[in-house]
């Protein structure tokens, strides 16, 4: 998981890399489990106290994710600028600014 400033700036540090047909990832290089995500998701919408209903495991169910990003880091010198929890906030007010200003309050 990872915020979109984070893929833009992937993106445009690759095009201007001499680089042909590598495969990379982009994300924060820090380990998210869904229980992870599920709570930074309610942190950012201010819904802190409501809390994930667990059911039961499914086969192909993800557990957490982790893209290693050590590969963008050494072709591309790609650290991540933001982390999760702020892109999801940063999502969040474009959301509630973008609805409030289309009357919808």
């Amino acid at each position: 998981f990872t915020y979109v400033s984070n893929a833009v700036l992937a993106t445009l540090l690759a095009g201007s890399r001499p680089l042909r047909g590598e495969v990379m990832n982009v994300g924060t290089g820090d380990r998210t489990s869904i229980n992870d995500l599920a709570s930074s998701i309610a942190r950012a919408c201010d819904a802190a106290h409501l809390a994930p209903v667990h059911v039961g495991t499914r086969a192909g169910d993800v557990r957490d994710s982790l893209a290693s990003i050590d590969l963008a880091r050494s072709l591309l010198g790609y650290e991540p600028n933001d982390d999760l929890d702020a892109g999801l906030r940063e999502t969040v007010d474009w959301y509630r600014e973008a609805y409030a200003s289309s009357g919808n309050s």
